[in-house]
């Protein structure tokens, strides 16, 4: 592979692109390769920038800005960040990278002559041999069930948003039938844009959901070798526990014989990374724990790249009665 691309991971929300992005980056990692992923959601993405040309409430163009004005930003922001990570010979995994930006030309009916313009433009800053995974689904509703699963709020958040987009207005959906509609039109748009590229690509229908095939297809696409970290079952019981600080507690309990931790969401999954440290699934944060007492760890700190503020938070172990059995 190498020294310097980039691996760009597409998916509607729900898919798992979030999770395989960590694992594409960890495992770039280990393989000796330096890295930098850029989760969506990242508090310092390089894309941020563009925010100021669109309305919050349901991306579109801001009084006095247009589509050309904010494609042209988005290019200088994807040059200057592709620059540096040629200088600095780095390989970066981008997380729905190619969405940020042009889901808001689907969502603000731009002509598909721009569209296929900006995608031109896009595809001549990239590195030689960098490459498209996407995660996609037949299941219309998957992106429901994946929301069902994940806090009410976050869900009625997204479905109110996504009832302010002008192509779903024009078709009069509300609640949750706005966000299968307005999910199946992203994967359908999503679909043409990645073919619309020439990188190198790998399309995976995720339906069967089974995920260690899909990482090991990633994985021979990107001549990697798969490296992990593992731990023995009954030594993940002594990180189980109650953990505490000022403002929250952090419960780290086994389910289904993995770690895993109730932390603003329930059951996010801790991936062994190295001893007494564990990367949080589909997030770039990293746990570790510290300090054993008796077998037990009762010092945790976070770490990381900024995502909701979970990054730079210290716990102590505490014991608190009415909490149901950790492990």
């Amino acid at each position: 592979m190498n020294q310097h691309k980039i691996i760009f991971v597409e998916g509607v929300a729900g898919t798992g692109k979030s999770t395989l992005a960590q694992f594409i980056a960890i495992q770039l990692e280990k393989n000796g390769y330096k890295t930098k992923w850029y989760h969506e959601a990242l508090d310092d993405h390089f894309l941020t920038d563009i925010d100021v040309y669109l309305n919050s409430d349901n991306y579109s163009f801001k009084d006095g800005y247009c589509a050309e004005e904010f494609i042209r930003a988005a290019l200088d922001l994807w040059k200057d960040t592709i620059d540096k990570a040629e200088k600095d010979q780095e390989v970066l995994v981008i997380d729905a990278g190619l969405a940020s930006i042009f889901l808001v030309l689907m969502y603000n009916d731009v002509p598909s002559e721009i569209i296929k313009r900006a995608v031109n433009e896009i595809e001549s800053l990239l590195p030689a041999g960098s490459v498209i995974v996407q995660y996609y689904t037949d299941d219309v509703n998957h992106s429901l069930h994946t929301w069902n699963n994940r806090a009410q709020w976050a869900k009625q958040f997204m479905i109110e948003r996504v009832e302010n987009f002008p192509f779903v207005k024009r078709n009069n959906v509300k609640g949750e039938d706005a966000l299968i509609f307005e999910q199946r039109k992203v994967q359908e748009f999503m679909t043409e844009l990645v073919n619309s590229f020439s990188l190198k690509k790998l399309r995976i229908e995720v339906s069967a959901k089974d995920y260690s095939s899909y990482r090991k297809h990633v994985m021979d696409l990107l001549s990697l070798k798969n490296i992990n970290y593992a731990f023995d079952e009954q030594d993940l019981g002594k990180f189980c526990g109650i953990y505490q600080n000022d403002e929250e507690d952090l419960v780290v309990k086994m389910k289904d014989k993995k770690l895993v931790c109730d932390w603003g969401h329930k059951d996010l999954v801790l991936i062994p990374y190295e001893k007494n440290i564990f990367n949080l699934r589909s997030y770039p944060i990293y746990l570790k724990f510290d300090n054993e007492i008796a077998g037990k760890p009762h010092d945790l700190e976070t770490y990381g790249q900024q995502v909701f503020r979970r990054a730079g938070c210290k716990f102590k172990r505490v014991e608190k009665s009415g909490f149901p059995e950790l492990v």
